[in-house]
């Protein structure tokens, strides 16, 4: 009774606090920039437990003079884009701050957020209580430094290359994450996976698995009705594959698998839905094997089209050369989508049975990834059973552990 009547009490004490969130990625009020909104999914849960919630999202910029040269334009979006919202008890900031891709600027970028951040804050005057920051670097960094000035407790979420590449990639990242490492109050990360990397780097972490919006992605029964809606060909069996189209999402190796497969096959059309720097080489690719029948680019689509999209595919695919624990994964399993991908970072923890999807190791063998494609197709999957159990990583499930969290340590 003494540990429920504690835990009453500290949650209504949170309902007076004001929760920091520091995120380099926060959907803008159109759900169109800053990508996906991993970030905004348990804010949009938690909010109802704090008087309010500040999210801070620093982004870099650089002058639009710069927008002719194709290696910028590729990288960052013109400062106008970003437009501070507020919508009920959350208010979204973008600071911005000037840098380039380039090493020299990338090792102030900690710096540089963390000015954007401060700047935000006196501006506006803003008080909080409580931190949590997403990524090791930069905003891990930023809030470690707010913690100094403003003596908060803070909660950082490590969830994919800031804890299994950057730390170890030489001395002077290294010696950069574990000083955040250090500093915070509570680790957080995605996966077993990430959790080794950090016991490695001498710290304990809790392991919370990313989610899903089970509202927003469901399985919907009227597959034939949708594509009719979506003008996609009945006949097709349909492969779906939803990423930024850069070099890790390993893209061209889906249309290697997509080229072997249709000489086993016809009845298929892979879409691959997602923006980036790799779109011109992907659509090139698709022509030089002359694949256009069989590989369509969309573009990028929001977050409430990708559900009817998942619900037309037959599988989701995703063979990337590293991840954390990809939401993606966690949006097609709750869609019924069997899932087709590298056993890499998180996966496996999640996709335990081939009742779920089908794994493989090595990024670059298309090979087995045009088998498992196949068997994929040819495969009866129960799409309710795959439903049912993705219920176990929905982003109301995983907010309370995280409120659990602050509650810890408040």
């Amino acid at each position: 009774m003494n540990v429920f009547k504690t835990l009453v009490r500290k949650m209504n004490e949170l309902t007076e606090k004001t929760l920091l969130v520091l995120t380099p990625c926060y959907p803008d009020k159109r759900g169109k920039v800053v990508g996906d909104p991993f970030v905004k999914y348990p804010v949009d849960e938690m909010k109802r437990f704090f008087k309010e919630i500040i999210v801070i999202s620093p982004q870099p910029y650089f002058p639009s003079l710069l927008t002719k040269f194709k290696f910028f334009r590729n990288r960052f979006t013109a400062s106008n884009v970003f437009q501070d919202y507020s919508y009920e008890n959350v208010t979204v900031f973008y600071p911005k701050f000037f840098t380039l891709p380039m090493t020299p600027f990338r090792k102030r970028n900690g710096d540089y957020c963390y000015n954007a951040s401060k700047r935000i804050l006196k501006k506006n005057n803003l008080k909080f209580d409580l931190i949590h920051a997403h990524f090791t670097w930069p905003c891990g960094y930023v809030a470690a430094k707010l913690k100094k000035e403003h003596k908060k407790k803070v909660v950082l979420t490590g969830h994919g290359f800031d804890i299994y590449e950057l730390p170890f990639r030489n001395k002077f990242w290294n010696k950069k994450a574990t000083d955040v490492l250090k500093k915070v109050d509570k680790i957080i990360t995605v996966s077993e996976s990430n959790k080794k990397c950090i016991k490695v780097l001498g710290f304990n972490s809790i392991v919370l698995t990313n989610g899903f919006n089970s509202k927003k992605f469901k399985f919907l029964k009227n597959k034939k009705g949708l594509k009719s809606e979506l003008n996609i060909p009945p006949n097709k069996k349909i492969i779906l594959h939803v990423g930024n189209l850069i070099k890790i999402k390993n893209q061209i190796n889906i249309i290697n698998a997509a080229n072997e497969l249709q000489k086993k096959r016809k009845d298929f059309v892979v879409y691959l839905i997602g923006a980036g720097p790799d779109k011109e080489k992907i659509i090139n690719k698709i022509k030089k094997l002359k694949l256009e029948d069989h590989v369509k680019v969309l573009g990028p689509k929001t977050h409430d089209e990708i559900p009817l999209w998942m619900n037309i595919a037959d599988l989701f695919v995703l063979p990337s050369y590293s991840e954390g624990n990809p939401t993606v994964m966690f949006e097609a399993l709750g869609c019924g989508l069997p899932f087709i991908g590298t056993n890499v970072g998180g996966v496996s923890e999640i996709i335990t049975s081939e009742e779920y999807g089908l794994l493989y190791n090595d990024p670059e063998d298309y090979h087995i990834l045009t088998e498992l494609i196949n068997r994929g197709l040819n495969k009866k999957w129960n799409n309710e059973k795959i439903t049912n159990y993705s219920k176990e990583f929905t982003w109301k499930k995983i907010s309370k552990r995280i409120i659990n969290i602050y509650n810890d340590i408040s």
